[in-house]
């Protein structure tokens, strides 16, 4: 099937988003001139925390510190031994915030079919009911009136695209 290219997704568009999540424009106070600060403090901090034992690589095992970026080391592993130099963790952290903003993305569009689905239910009140998506799993909350309500919800929510598991703190209101 052929996608116009207006419509197709653009991962430009995530990298500019990165970018700017990475990046702070800064007027400088003393000279008045306009400066780009990108970063450089929360990445190096990010390299030697991850960088624990200070042999200069980050480790699998290391790595495995942040939530998730195990992913990003096995895109970025040029060598594939399992380590990250400087370069190579340049290349992971753009990989790692990447797939932060499309997993942010997928997750808010999982949330928002969510939410619709239960406003469609005439057996649910949605307006009691908070819905969060954390990777696709989705985490129901809030007030309804009896326990067939609950089933209801979760079967509601089991059955939406996106979902990978659902779990609910609903309160039967007494």
């Amino acid at each position: 099937m052929n996608i116009p290219h207006r419509n197709r997704p653009n991962r430009v568009h995530a990298y500019c988003l990165a970018a700017l999540g990475a990046s702070t424009i800064a007027l400088a106070a003393d000279n008045g001139t306009l400066s780009v600060n990108s970063d450089k403090v929360a990445y190096d901090s990010l390299w030697e925390r991850l960088d624990s034992d200070g042999d200069g690589l980050v480790s699998a095992s290391e790595a495995a510190q942040l939530p998730r970026f195990a992913d990003a080391l096995k895109v970025a592993d040029e060598y594939h031994d399992k380590r990250l130099s400087r370069d190579e963790f340049t290349k992971a952290r753009a990989a790692y915030d990447e797939q932060r903003i499309s997993n942010y993305a997928t997750d808010s569009l999982t949330t928002a079919r969510v939410k619709a689905a239960l406003i469609k239910d005439s057996m649910v009140s949605a307006l009691t009911i908070s819905v969060e998506t954390y990777f696709g799993q989705v985490l129901i909350s809030g007030f309804v009136d009896n326990e067939q309500q609950i089933a209801r919800i979760r079967e509601i929510a089991t059955g939406v695209t996106g979902v990978k598991q659902v779990r609910e703190l609903l309160v039967v209101k007494s």
